[in-house]
């Protein structure tokens, strides 16, 4: 089962959603950033690949806080 990385990050101000390289955004709030990627992560469960959302935080590393089973 491959797994789905979701990487939610501020730049420019904004924030982003990348996967596999491809930026999805603006959002207008960490949260709603954070909510659009554990949907997708979700879906791409019920399709069959594990997904992780993590959150890019540069006092803190990047924490997950979203992980489908694998």
């Amino acid at each position: 089962m491959d797994m789905q990385e979701y990487l939610v990050m501020k730049r420019t101000g904004h924030w982003w959603v990348t996967l596999e390289g491809a930026r999805r955004g603006p959002y207008v709030s960490r949260q709603v950033a954070i909510d659009s990627a554990i949907h997708s992560a979700k879906l791409d469960f019920k399709a069959g690949n594990a997904a992780r959302v993590s959150l890019d935080e540069p006092e803190d590393g990047v924490p997950v806080v979203f992980e489908t089973g694998t």
